[in-house]
């Protein structure tokens, strides 16, 4: 593998991991004004929002990979 490659192959995954977080805080922002009563009674039987936000939406990552995944 040589250099150019190395820097072709860094350069696309920095793209598509910044565009990658990008769209899922668009996705968590958009979702959770939709679902906020929802997370709101969750986060009051657990520790708190943080970890409300991280259980209910932690799952949907690997998800939201794989549907951003086909647009690229």
């Amino acid at each position: 593998m040589t250099r150019y490659d190395r820097f072709i192959i860094v350069e696309f995954l920095r793209v598509f991991f910044i565009c990658f977080a990008t769209f899922l805080g668009l996705f968590v922002v958009a979702d959770f004004v939709n679902h906020f009563d929802e997370i709101a009674r969750y986060a009051k039987k657990t520790d708190g929002m943080g970890s409300a936000l991280w259980e209910y939406y932690g799952p949907k990552i690997p998800w939201f990979f794989d549907f951003i995944g086909r647009l690229v």
